[in-house]
């Protein structure tokens, strides 16, 4: 009885399950950092393009009241306001600074007033131009500048959560892992099918071989197949039938020699007899 992975089957199904496991993993790697990028951009995109917008409004209105044209009545919190009751960006905080960085407007009351100096609202307070920062792996910090030319009056900043990015991606992980297990056992079953069905007759000639004796007659071989088993078979009843001739002729040798033998004792015995009774033949 042949150990799993000592026979030609169970190395097959090893090596092509090895196989199978590394190009699946490698396609798995390409389209999920490739779903993720996709992913990623969109929510930079549509964030962006948000923080953008919502700049223009933002700055009109510092300006109209620096101006004089409107009262401060609010304006900037009802931004903030509206833009945190969005259900199609999963925003974690809005905040409006001044140059220095205090908070003008922010979606939690109580930050109002406080001034941030920390190194990321260093960079965005220094910023002219859109800027993305991550301050933790699961947030993503976008700021733009609220400014007109060379008159700024602040930065907006919005925070937006990576934690559905990063579950989809874990998602698509699983199903990856799941696809593979189950690719793999169907070409295991595939594989055992199809290798039980070619090698059967290779099994059956084995049996054959091992049921042949000397003394019988040729074993039944079916040696009508084309392909590279019906060579083996052929070979094998060739083989098998020049070992019966060799036995028939060495039978036939021995029959001979045996008779010789035995008409050599005759003619001792004989001679022997005309030599005792002195009549030589």
């Amino acid at each position: 009885m042949l150990k799993p992975f000592r026979s030609l089957q169970g190395r097959f199904i090893l090596y092509l399950s090895f196989l199978i496991i590394v190009i699946m993993s490698c396609l798995a790697y390409w389209s999920i950092s490739r779903e993720k990028s996709l992913m990623e951009n969109t929510l930079i995109r549509e964030g962006e393009a948000l923080v953008e917008t919502l700049a223009i409004s933002c700055t009109n209105t510092m300006l109209y009241e620096e101006i004089g044209l409107v009262e401060e009545g609010g304006l900037l919190d009802n931004y903030i306001s509206d833009l945190m009751h969005r259900k199609d960006l999963p925003i974690l905080y809005a905040a409006i600074l001044d140059p220095k960085g205090r908070v003008i407007s922010h979606n939690s009351v109580k930050e109002v007033g406080t001034v941030y100096q920390d190194e990321m609202t260093r960079r965005a307070l220094g910023s002219w131009a859109t800027l993305r920062q991550y301050p933790s792996p699961m947030i993503l910090d976008l700021s733009t500048p609220l400014a007109i030319s060379t008159k700024r009056w602040g930065t907006l900043r919005i925070g937006l959560s990576l934690e559905n990015l990063k579950k989809r991606v874990s998602q698509l992980i699983l199903n990856y892992v799941i696809y593979t297990a189950i690719f793999v056992l169907l070409s295991i079953g595939v594989i055992a099918f199809l290798f039980s069905f070619i090698t059967k007759p290779v099994k059956s000639l084995s049996k054959s071989m091992d049921a042949a004796a000397v003394d019988s007659d040729l074993p039944s071989v079916d040696l009508s197949r084309q392909d590279e088993i019906g060579i083996l078979q052929r070979s094998f009843y060739r083989m098998l039938k020049r070992i019966k001739e060799d036995e028939k002729e060495r039978e036939r040798t021995q029959q001979s020699l045996l008779l010789t033998e035995k008409m050599v004792a005759v003619g001792k015995l004989t001679a022997g007899v005309a030599h005792e009774i002195n009549n030589p033949l």
